[in-house]
């Protein structure tokens, strides 16, 4: 019977201290997410950060690596794409920029190697490729030139020290 009392006993303060030195912190307003936003790894290392209004992401987020290096950096505006995207190869360098607009790709975009060596550059209009794009070689040359054509068509030329070498065509993007 004393195994039983000192059994209760123990739970009973456990249960007190909890209530009295336990601290719960909410907002009522739970539906409405509002302020800075962290996500981390399973080793406590940071993955994301960024702010909320409203339950919608505004402004600058970012995503990390394990390493700690930035992954990506993107804008928002209302939860939406709104200005420059970067995304970054673990060991740092550049790979890919674009500028968001209402989410979607709007402008120039540019893709590097790992060696910040340029592997393409082209436009995006209303979220689609639009006009020419060019692909490079490791030494600098084009690879290739690919024009966007407004009925959906794509033709490729693709090139060999400078020389054309062939011309595919793409009906509409297919």
């Amino acid at each position: 019977m004393k195994r039983i009392m000192c059994a209760i006993l123990i739970a009973v303060t456990f249960v007190m201290s909890s209530v009295v030195f336990g601290k719960e912190v909410y907002d009522v307003s739970w539906d409405k997410t509002t302020g800075e936003y962290f996500s981390y790894y399973s080793d406590g290392k940071i993955y994301e950060k960024g702010t909320y209004k409203n339950n919608k992401r505004l402004g600058d987020w970012f995503i990390f690596y394990k390493n700690g290096n930035m992954k990506e950096k993107i804008s928002y505006k209302d939860d939406k794409k709104n200005g420059e995207y970067f995304y970054f190869y673990e060991n740092g360098q550049l790979k890919y920029r674009v500028v968001y607009k209402d989410d979607k790709e709007e402008g120039n975009y540019i893709i590097f190697d790992e060696n910040s060596k340029l592997q393409e550059l082209g436009h995006f209009n209303d979220g689609k490729k639009t006009g020419v794009a060019f692909k490079f070689y490791e030494n600098g040359r084009i690879k290739e030139r690919i024009f966007y054509k407004n009925n959906g068509d794509v033709v490729r030329f693709q090139y060999d020290d400078d020389e054309e070498t062939t011309k595919d065509i793409f009906p509409n993007n297919n």
